[in-house]
């Protein structure tokens, strides 16, 4: 079995069609940096396509706890067990963040298995 090297997850996060430096609707809203946040963790900032060039904000990268947990067929055994990123396939250790429970169906019983991902890290 291939196990995968770690790295930063490199693709990015969508907004929920929200650009924070034109103040508007976007359907190109993409992460360019982390917010400070009065209390909790810090919020995302969305830029879209347009602002981004016009301010050369690249997209920020995504952190492995932003990324939707991915639908069960698209995981690996790796992953439904614990054992790796369900974002970016990395080997996790117990510092690991948990994320979801997903159902695998076999011999016509859904066995629960928890999800988890890379542990939070602080963003940049």
């Amino acid at each position: 079995m291939m196990e995968q090297q770690a790295g930063p997850v490199e693709f990015p996060v969508l907004a929920n069609g929200w650009c924070n430096w034109h103040d508007g609707p976007s359907g190109t809203a993409l992460v360019v940096q982390w917010g400070e946040a009065i209390s909790g963790p810090p919020k995302p900032l969305y830029a879209c396509a347009p602002c981004r060039e016009q301010r050369g904000l690249p997209p920020a990268v995504a952190r492995c706890q932003d990324v939707p947990v991915p639908n069960v067929a698209a995981l690996s055994w790796e992953q439904i067990q614990g054992r790796g990123c369900i974002a970016c396939g990395t080997r996790l250790t117990d510092d690991r963040m948990w994320r979801d429970t997903v159902i695998v169906h076999q011999d016509g019983y859904g066995l629960p298995f928890d999800v988890w991902c890379c542990p939070e890290k602080k963003p940049q």
